[in-house]
């Protein structure tokens, strides 16, 4: 939403207002983060870039016996997500 901020997601979290914040109700809009055509250059950039890395902590980790390499899921709400990195690192 682009006057509180709400989050929405046309999939897993829409509005259930028909495209207005349930919040405020102004119309909700997508930012140009969230377009097609820039996520398939995240995601190429994911591929190019971090899986390679993702791949050498890895098996760095299974050669020390120790976990080098922390991964948590990034679905579902902020709070939990959030608590997952935090316990993940140690804080």
């Amino acid at each position: 939403c682009p006057k509180c901020g709400a989050s929405y997601h046309v999939e897993f979290n829409p509005s259930a207002n028909g495209g207005r914040c349930d919040k405020c109700g102004v119309d909700i809009v997508t930012r140009d983060d969230d377009k097609p055509e820039t996520v398939a250059a995240r995601l190429k950039t994911y591929h190019n870039l971090t899986e390679p890395l993702s791949a050498y902590y890895t098996k760095r980790g299974v050669a020390k016996k120790r976990e080098i390499l922390k991964k948590i899921s990034g679905i579902g709400d902020i709070d939990d997500i959030t608590f997952r990195v935090m316990y993940a690192i140690g804080l």
